[in-house]
């Protein structure tokens, strides 16, 4: 007897469902280190906004320990652009918000925190090449363009805090620079976090 094709039904989960329920109230998530995929849903759902919503903020949860800077600029582009056009786009810092991550939250209109969020702020890093394949010309090289990625970030939490380049980059760059909730709401003249809230305040 020839085997005939099967149609695969897919099965939607209660996660599943109360995630797209989160998603039409205009609330999502970034859960872990930064990807392109992350970028891809920020920048889809931002560019998706209508006219007649700006009234309705939109809400992120982020919890991550950074990842890829190249992708963190484009989430903060679309932040940004978003902001610029007349949306609010609150972000809300859970459980670790690192490196990249800190940067990503400079871009929100309002930027909260849970009680008990740990905040770092260090310079930037990277990892790969095959050992015993190390050139000099390229390590030069890729240090000269981290250095740069390392000044648009700490740029991007400099401009928002409001403590000069140049001390925070000294902060940040003898020893990883760990801050409580309430520690971050006190760094630098406009603080890394605008307020702490306890509950989910949207």
């Amino acid at each position: 007897m020839p085997n005939l094709p099967t149609r695969r039904v897919m099965r939607v989960s209660a996660f599943d469902e109360r995630v797209l329920e989160l998603v039409n109230r205009r609330i999502f998530f970034i859960q872990g280190a930064l990807s392109d995929a992350d970028a891809l849903i920020v920048t889809v759902n931002l560019a998706s906004l209508k006219e007649e919503d700006k009234a309705k903020p939109v809400w992120i949860v982020l919890n991550s320990p950074g990842g890829e800077i190249i992708q963190g600029f484009a989430v903060c582009d679309a932040i940004s652009a978003a902001v610029k056009n007349g949306f609010t786009v609150n972000i809300l810092a859970t459980g670790f918000c690192a490196s990249m991550a800190t940067a990503v939250l400079q871009s929100a209109s309002r930027r909260y925190s849970w009680p008990n969020t740990q905040f770092l702020v260090h310079q930037a890093s990277t990892y790969g090449g095959e050992p015993g394949q190390i050139e000099v010309n390229r390590v030069l090289e890729d240090a000269d363009a981290l250095r740069k990625l390392n000044d648009i970030v700490l740029t991007i939490i400099s401009n928002r805090i409001g403590m000069p380049l140049e001390e925070l980059a000294k902060r940040s760059k003898k020893t990883d620079c760990w801050l409580t909730a309430k520690e971050a709401l006190d760094f630098g003249s406009n603080g890394l976090i605008d307020e702490i809230v306890s509950g989910f305040p949207f």
